[in-house]
């Protein structure tokens, strides 16, 4: 079938990401992606990485970012498992709330203090914590896979973490 177009893409894909030492060639150096609604014939080779999905919020484009990876999801902390909260009246509620909406925003502006500009994350990121991310600036990127996170930490030199 299609190796005519296939294999000279494979082969400059390999001499790309060859190391010094052939021996030490790493398959997992070259992927293949298929973009919905294009056609083989529009097929190339692009030095980087390619990701599926779109950034979460309205920031779609950083350059020469410094990246935050995190393996879980960036949200408020969540109460259902780690203890109960009896709120008597409307103004404790209104109180937990904004507690809880404050200790997100100081944790996400104390990431973007350090002069990051992207955050990977490994799982959903919170409407809330999405708000404060769109208002420090900073482009944010869910990677559902934690096999798609390790290899965009591997290409951007970016170690991922789970948050203290």
């Amino acid at each position: 079938g299609m190796e005519d177009i296939l294999a000279p893409l494979v082969a400059e894909a390999c001499i790309e990401v060859c190391p010094k030492n052939p021996v030490n060639f790493n398959v997992d150096n070259v992927r293949v992606v298929k973009i919905p609604g294009a056609s083989l014939s529009h097929s190339h080779v692009i030095k980087g990485m390619v990701l599926r999905r779109d950034t979460e919020g309205t920031i779609k484009v950083v350059s020469d970012a410094k990246i935050a990876a995190y393996t879980q999801g960036i949200d408020t902390s969540s109460t259902d498992t780690k203890g109960t909260v009896l709120i008597k009246n409307a103004s404790e509620l209104e109180n937990y709330s904004k507690g809880e909406e404050n200790k997100l925003e100081e944790y996400i502006k104390a990431i973007a203090d350090t002069g990051v500009k992207c955050l990977l994350s490994g799982g959903a990121i919170g409407e809330m914590a999405m708000h404060f991310i769109e208002k420090y600036e900073m482009m944010a990127i869910r990677v559902p896979s934690k096999f798609e996170l390790m290899r965009l930490c591997k290409s951007t030199n970016t170690t991922a973490r789970s948050a203290a």
